[in-house]
């Protein structure tokens, strides 16, 4: 699994919250991206809360990560064992949009997210924004 972001859609509204495109992107067999291609949300925001569930898992605290855009009923589980489900959250249950085995997406899980925090980051300060989610995302990535 791989965390896809594009720092140059980025904006900060005037509520101080950076928006701009976020989404997943499976590999092999199973290729798909999620929710779609160019998904807007806040990235800064839910990167914050995805690192939080996933190092969680990592280090063995959880079994389970479930990791939730913010925008929309879209979330994906990730289970110690590389079960991967994502899914879509209607008024009357979960939605399973997809669900597929990859015992080392923890760990590709966390090093894409690594990376997607330090583009997010890099953007931020290049633009001289700075907010308390910033800063959450800044401590998970030093």
């Amino acid at each position: 699994m791989e965390v896809i972001v594009d720092p140059r859609s980025f904006f900060q509204a005037q509520s101080g919250a950076i928006v701009g495109s976020v989404w997943i992107r499976t590999q092999g067999e199973n290729h798909m991206v999620f929710p779609e291609a160019g998904w807007t949300d806040f990235p800064v925001v839910i990167l914050g809360w995805w690192l939080n569930e996933i190092v969680a898992l990592v280090s063995g605290h959880a079994t389970e990560a479930t990791c939730s855009f913010m925008d929309g009923p879209f979330e994906f589980r990730l289970t110690a064992s590389g079960d991967v489900q994502l899914s879509r959250r209607p008024d009357e249950g979960t939605l399973n949009l997809g669900r597929f085995r990859r015992p080392e997406s923890a760990r590709e899980l966390w090093d894409s997210l690594h990376t997607a925090a330090v583009a997010v980051l890099t953007e931020c300060e290049a633009r001289g924004w700075s907010n308390d989610d910033v800063d959450v995302l800044r401590r998970y990535v030093s």
